[in-house]
């Protein structure tokens, strides 16, 4: 980036109808000293903020501000309390808060910032240019935040009231494919999730499974769920035998048992339960431990009962 600037709109409505004028705008060169592109485009959002001071003074009329930037970092160091940052970062966003204080910032997709021709340049005659002056007003025309039940979270105001987009539209469009990249390709429900954090697509969920339908990389990247396959019960499981005559063993517990000798602690205990493969039907045997001595003494009694057996 060899420049960086910033622009007003003015937006008005008359009778329902809305109409977009671009008010000023201002460019700055970037400085000798190699910057990062965070730090420039603070530098950017610092200049937005000094020219809305600028408008403001020139205007008769009481207006409200909404700032927007295509930085996420730059989006969140203003939300962070300055201290935390170096010298130039620190100042910047300092001087941004002070004069922001009663604004609030919003995230716009670069495509769409008419801002961005300064620090990329366009031809003069170009009709990209044309093209995206044509998406800027688009963008400022629909623009509608929505109100809900969250207005004493402790939410940010753009989760609070987040912006309405429009079904079908090639921005609404262009902002899921964003936030679908920024998310690494994630599923429906995950990118609509986090893309309500900020917008709310009318008929999102259709619109967000088809726009992710035609994402080639993640059809490719799509991994392919293996279904285990189940093997057949053994025949001792599905034929009618007499209760208990195949009969699989397991241990439940530990219990504690409180003989009636005052003053003296509890027992712990087991519970060895002996389950019929044919009818489900289930045994209870206590058991003083985990000793193969206790285990026979249950299955001893477990025999006692008339019938034959088949232990598993």
């Amino acid at each position: 980036m060899s420049a960086y600037g910033a622009c007003l709109y003015l937006r008005s409505e008359t009778n329902g109808e809305s109409k977009v004028h671009l008010l000023c705008a201002k460019s700055r060169v970037a400085l000798l000293k190699a910057l990062t592109i965070p730090r420039l485009e603070l530098s950017a959002a610092l200049l937005l903020a000094e020219l809305i001071v600028n408008a403001e003074e020139a205007l008769d009329f009481d207006c409200t501000f909404h700032c927007w930037s295509d930085s996420s970092i730059v989006l969140a160091w203003i939300r962070q309390p300055p201290r935390e940052f170096n010298v130039f970062v620190s100042n910047r966003i300092a001087k941004i808060q002070e004069i922001t204080k009663d604004m609030t910032w919003h995230h716009v997709p670069t495509n769409l910032n008419p801002a961005d021709v300064v620090s990329r340049g366009w031809q003069a005659v170009s009709t990209e240019k044309q093209a995206g002056f044509a998406w800027a007003y688009t963008w400022l025309r629909w623009v509608t935040s929505i109100g809900g039940r969250l207005q004493n979270a402790n939410l940010d105001y753009d989760t609070r009231n987040p912006i309405l987009l429009p079904k079908d539209h090639p921005v609404t469009k262009a902002i899921i494919v964003y936030y679908h990249k920024k998310y690494l390709h994630g599923g429906s429900q995950a990118l609509l999730a986090a893309l309500r954090q900020r917008y709310w697509p009318i008929g999102g969920r259709k619109f967000v499974a088809s726009v992710i339908n035609k994402c080639v990389r993640r059809f490719r990247t799509k991994p392919v769920t293996w279904e285990h396959v189940m093997g057949s019960l053994p025949a001792n499981r599905v034929q009618p035998n007499p209760a208990f005559h195949s009969t699989g063993v397991d241990y439940c517990g530990s219990f504690y048992h409180k003989t009636e000798a005052r003053n003296k602690a509890p027992h712990k205990c087991y519970i060895a339960v002996f389950v019929c493969f044919s009818t489900k039907a289930a045994l209870l045997e206590v058991v003083q431990d985990l000793t193969t001595d206790s285990f026979i003494a249950a299955l001893r009694r477990f025999i006692a009962f008339p019938g034959g057996f088949q232990l598993h």
